[in-house]
């Protein structure tokens, strides 16, 4: 069964990235399945199959919502997991733009009755695998769980996705792609880590 969500792609450099520090550090990690760079993605809200009778509402709703907002920027953040779906994920830096795309995207999503299967809280974060067993991050190795810490990339469009379980993992394909507006005047970059696209 096809399910669908509203996302963002994550820049192949930086999948890249989370490709090295699953290389790096996933042996040690009770990881039953790990995810590569074509399934990376920050989910911004999911649908499951609740839009089946209205896709086209839904894409038109992101279009209309997103092209007011300007592009940003987020940070990689630490390691972390969701113990009881047994996900282990690369978390972000708190983020305002991020927090007000999602919420508009709720409010328009939520007009079509098409939120039931997600809910308001929101915790951004890109999926790296699924666990086998109960597991801590705690368990690293010291500064492994911030190594990508502080990584900056941009976010200049939303995708709507369109999921399929395999026997491989999930597959996703963009159905559609929405740009956000140019970005607001930039402010220099601090000295660190440079953003990829």
């Amino acid at each position: 069964m096809a399910r669908h969500f509203w996302g963002i792609a994550v820049p192949a450099a930086v999948g890249r990235l989370l490709e090295d520090w699953i290389r790096r550090y996933g042996p040690s990690i009770p990881a039953k399945r790990w995810y590569g760079s074509s399934q990376f993605h920050i989910t911004l809200l999911f649908f499951g199959d609740r839009i089946d009778g209205c896709l086209e509402e839904v894409r038109f709703a992101a279009g209309e919502t997103v092209r007011s907002i300007p592009a940003f920027r987020v940070h990689l953040d630490r390691i972390g997991v969701f113990p009881r779906a047994g996900v282990i994920w690369q978390g972000l830096h708190h983020s305002p733009p991020l927090f007000d795309l999602r919420n508009r995207l709720w409010k328009a999503a939520e007009a079509l009755g098409a939120t039931g299967n997600d809910r308001p809280a929101y915790r951004p974060h890109i999926t790296l695998g699924r666990l086998s067993r109960p597991w801590r991050p705690e368990n690293l190795q010291s500064g492994a769980g911030a190594a990508l810490a502080g990584t900056p990339f941009e976010v200049s469009r939303v995708h709507l996705y369109r999921s399929e379980t395999t026997p491989g993992g999930p597959v996703y394909r963009v159905v559609q792609t929405y740009p956000l507006a140019p970005p607001e005047e930039a402010s220099p970059l601090p000295p660190g880590p440079q953003p990829v696209e």
